[in-house]
């Protein structure tokens, strides 16, 4: 049988390990959606506004839209009609989301998550390793 003093030794150590590793979850996650959110406003909000513009000049009417650490292309028609690209803190590592919205009528369509997500290829780069991203 064992004894009390070893089953408790194994448990702090237990204890202590998933607060290492929780504090490292959170150290990796804040440096990864800090570089997702200078993604969204460097690279995908400039890209959004030429989609925006070359809409505008087809007929298309699209506003841009920014939302803090996202950036949303709507339907100046219907608003239910709408792309985004936001950061999701949520996840382990932190993603790029895609959500995709489109109206017929009464009935809407609203697809979260759409793949690709964006992750770093490698785990020394904690998300957006922009010269080696992979596809999800």
């Amino acid at each position: 049988m064992t004894e009390i003093a070893e089953v408790r030794q194994r448990v702090l150590a237990t204890i202590e390990r998933a607060r290492q590793e929780a504090s490292e979850r959170r150290a990796r996650s804040d440096v990864a959606e800090a570089q997702g959110r200078r993604f969204i406003e460097d690279t995908a909000t400039p890209v959004a506004r030429q989609v925006a513009s070359v809409l505008k000049v087809e007929g298309f009417q699209y506003r841009l839209s920014t939302p803090a650490g996202s950036v949303r292309l709507v339907s100046a028609t219907q608003h239910d009609d709408f792309i985004e690209l936001a950061v999701d803190a949520t996840q382990d590592p932190v993603t790029i989301m895609t959500r995709v919205s489109h109206a017929r009528g009464k009935r809407g369509l609203c697809t979260g998550d759409l793949g690709p997500r964006l992750q770093a290829a490698r785990p020394e780069a904690p998300m957006l390793g922009l010269n080696r991203i992979q596809t999800v």
